[in-house]
Order: C-alpha cells, then structure tokens, then sequence
C-alpha cells in the first residue's frame, strides 16, 4: 500500500529517498556502470532511461542489492547505507521492484500473488484485505481469482505492481512495466503511476516508452555505455543535445 503521508522536503526541495552515490560496476574488464550517481525522492517519479546495455538493469541490480558496486559506491534507502545488506533486509527497509521479466507465481491466483507478499511484511491489516484493497486501487478486481498463468501480460504487469505495493514500500523501482500493454492499459498505467506518488511512495521508472517516462516524470536520468549523460526535467531532457545524439534522435516527443 502506498503510503499516505506527504513527501517530505527540505525547504522547497523533496529530500532523496533514495542516495546512489557514485556507483561504480564492473563485469571481469568490462565496465557497466561509471561513477554514477542520482536520487529519487518520496512521493515523485524519477525516470531512468537510455539504450539498450546502458546499465541500467545493472543499476537496478545494484540498488536492490542483486549486484554490488565498487568499494567506493554507495547506496542509502530513506538515510540508511544499505550498499552491504541482502535484498531480503533491503525489502524489510522499504525497497520494492518488479523485473523486466515477469516474477509472478503462475499457478497461484493473482489475489494469493499479492497477498503472499502482504504475510511476508507482516502489517496489522489481514494479507487478503490487503489484496483485495491493491485490486481496486489497481482496477483488476475481476481476475481475483484467476491464476497468474492465465493473466494477459499487460494486466500480469499490473499484478506485479501490486505485490511491489503490498510491501508498503517507501521506494517501488519498476523495470520497463508497461512492456506488453496497449494504448488504453498504458494510458490507465499512467493515472496509477501518478496516485501511488501523489499518495507518498518514491517511483524510479525504467522505461522504453518514452512518451510514457514524459509525462509522469518529475526527474528523467540517461544512461548511455554506463555513464549518466544527462539529468533534468522532461524539457530539460528532451532538449539536451547528448541524449538526442545517444537515445532520442530528432523525434518529436510531448513533454506536458
């Protein structure tokens, strides 16, 4: 369940709920990540995007605990290092994600999907109200009890989603979640994105749909070869000759 306070700000500024200072990723010689650093705040969508084998799956992995950076890279969760601990400690401390590829237990129901991830964090609330509560903020009440297996991949998307917000996570990172939807499911996905933030959980998106990152997003990060090359607004971005060199091109794209 996202949470219901306010984001919290240092004057007019939201303070980061997520720090990533200065990663530094490396595979045998090759370099995946280079010094990269960037926040993410509560109750905000932050964009990550960049070609493919930018890093940012690598960074994902990083963030969550599935790869370790350089010794000198940090990672903080709400002020907490968190770079030394095992996801499963990172998720008790508020850190969600779904995958690009889809993690679900298929031949669960979609509501034994979300309420497993509701008993594993172990809130007052019983695991199958919570369930039934993600269904509806999520509009897919009707496949309650359908299994997972037979949930078509744009609303298997929204599945996961909803056992990331079971979690009561402070941050959610969402790996390329509208892959698979169509204009109309990702047009519905844009409106969920916006009321999970504006009720208080930091988003940090990772997404091929530009147009998509475009709107909902606050902040959009690039990477391109493993560095971050820019860092801004959606006009920012969008206009910033390196990202239209590396990942854009001269399409036009809406940034309101």
């Amino acid at each position: 369940m996202p949470s219901t306070s306010s984001p919290r700000t240092a004057g007019s500024r939201p303070v980061p709920v997520l720090e990533v200072d200065g990663v530094t990723v490396r595979f045998g010689g090759q370099l995946a990540l280079s010094n990269v650093s960037l926040t993410a705040a509560s109750g905000e969508i932050t964009g990550l995007i960049g070609p493919n084998g930018a890093g940012k799956t690598t960074l994902f992995n990083t963030i969550t605990g599935l790869g370790a950076p350089n010794a000198r890279g940090r990672v903080r969760l709400d002020g907490t290092d968190i770079t030394g601990l095992p996801p499963h400690r990172r998720g008790r401390l508020g850190l969600a994600r779904t995958f690009q590829q889809l993690q679900l237990f298929s031949t669960l129901t979609v509501t034994e999907n979300i309420a497993l991830a509701a008993k594993r964090k172990g809130t007052d609330e019983r695991p199958t109200e919570c369930a039934a509560r993600i269904l509806d903020l999520l509009g897919i009440t009707h496949l309650a009890d359908v299994r997972a297996q037979n949930v078509p991949t744009g609303q298997a998307r929204l599945v996961e989603l909803g056992r990331a917000l079971a979690t009561q996570p402070k941050l959610v990172l969402l790996d390329e979640p509208a892959s698979g939807q169509d204009q109309q499911e990702t047009e519905h996905f844009k409106d969920l994105l916006q009321q999970i933030a504006a009720d208080g959980t930091g988003i940090l998106l990772v997404e091929h749909d530009v147009q998509l990152v475009m709107a909902v997003c606050s902040t959009i990060n690039v990477l391109d070869f493993g560095q971050l090359i820019a860092s801004g607004t959606p006009a920012e971005v969008r206009n910033d000759p390196a990202v239209i060199a590396a990942y854009l091109g001269t399409e036009e794209i809406d940034v309101a």
